[in-house]
């Protein structure tokens, strides 16, 4: 009878153990905190951290560059858990809490090839149309008061992906995220609220023309040391403001970049609220556009950067460029 007992307190107590190890693998009670931006990474973050981490917790926003408290905080200069050239704070998170959904694999998996060294990978067509779905989204609505918006994007996106379909047009996918109830607000970003964008063909004209044209690189300081635009300025963006734009006085024209300009975007919108009007960024997007122009890069194991603006500025003068395309 005592044998019977204790195997039966073995059982209970080995069924309790599994319990709590299957728990604690995918749904934390932790506080996540974060800046608030529209870049691509953070908001798949977000995304993962309310449906698999730690579901029924949301995520805290903060201004960005803001000091803040939390018990998980990711995507600050500090934290541990941030993006950097070789890995997405979405691949990092999944790590390190275990997350095991096909779902969540999916997204991660594009989300790799859109914001990791993009040049050196062939684009699919459905990481084609997540980034031009969720840009089309970001032009509409202010993404992180309608947050909900942008997870019925991840949701959508998701579950296509583990399906197995492909998504042959950008335009029709945005059209059935955008019918989601949850992204059925009336309230719109006015036009004047998107900043413009510049044809890489129309940068080189007036780089040809002598005009002072400065590219800033809105990435880390380990993103940007390992290839960036030649002569570029390292603001990232949590450090845009009306101090570091007194350096653009007097520039023609301002272009703020990243890998594909998510990032850039939002910096765009922050320069102008501190006067800097002549700003926009890349078309095609980003770093990743400039290098599928063939045009020259600076950085590690690479050219100088005065090497590099003395090839932009004869590659300016000659129209070295491909034509520029949407990506």
């Amino acid at each position: 009878m005592l044998h019977r007992v204790a195997i039966a307190i073995s059982a209970i107590s080995i069924t309790s153990a599994m319990f709590l190890v299957g728990s604690s693998r995918n749904h934390h009670l932790d506080e996540f905190a974060t800046w608030s931006n529209t870049g691509l990474d953070t908001l798949a973050s977000i995304w993962l951290i309310e449906n698999y981490i730690s579901p029924g917790v949301n995520v805290a926003l903060h201004p960005i560059g803001s000091e803040f408290n939390a018990e998980v905080v990711f995507g600050t200069e500090n934290s541990s858990i941030r993006r950097t050239g070789e890995q997405t704070m979405f691949s990092m998170l999944l790590e390190k809490y275990q997350v095991d959904a096909e779902e969540a694999f999916a997204l991660d998996k594009t989300i790799s090839i859109i914001e990791i060294a993009p040049w050196a990978k062939m684009p699919t067509n459905n990481s084609l149309a997540l980034e031009q779905s969720l840009r089309s989204l970001i032009e509409r609505k202010d993404p992180i008061s309608q947050i909900d918006c942008v997870k019925a994007l991840f949701d959508e996106f998701a579950s296509t992906a583990v399906s197995g379909g492909q998504i042959s047009s950008s335009d029709d996918f945005t059209k059935v995220v955008l019918s989601q109830p949850s992204c059925q607000s009336d309230e719109h970003r006015p036009p004047s609220a998107t900043p413009s964008t510049f044809p890489i063909d129309e940068v080189l004209r007036q780089i040809s023309e002598h005009k002072q044209v400065i590219f800033i690189d809105v990435r880390e300081s380990d993103e940007f040391a390992e290839r960036r635009i030649p002569g570029a300025l390292n603001i990232p963006l949590r450090k845009i403001n009306s101090k570091t734009a007194e350096q653009l006085i007097g520039a023609d024209l301002v272009i703020p970049y990243c890998v594909k300009d998510f990032r850039a975007y939002e910096a765009a919108r922050k320069l102008r609220s501190v006067d800097v009007f002549n700003v926009g960024t890349l078309n095609p997007f980003g770093l990743a556009g400039w290098i599928a122009n063939d045009l020259p890069t600076a950085g590690k194991s690479r050219m100088t950067d005065r090497l590099g603006t003395s090839l932009l500025y004869e590659c300016a003068i000659s129209n070295c460029s491909s034509h520029s395309t949407d990506h």
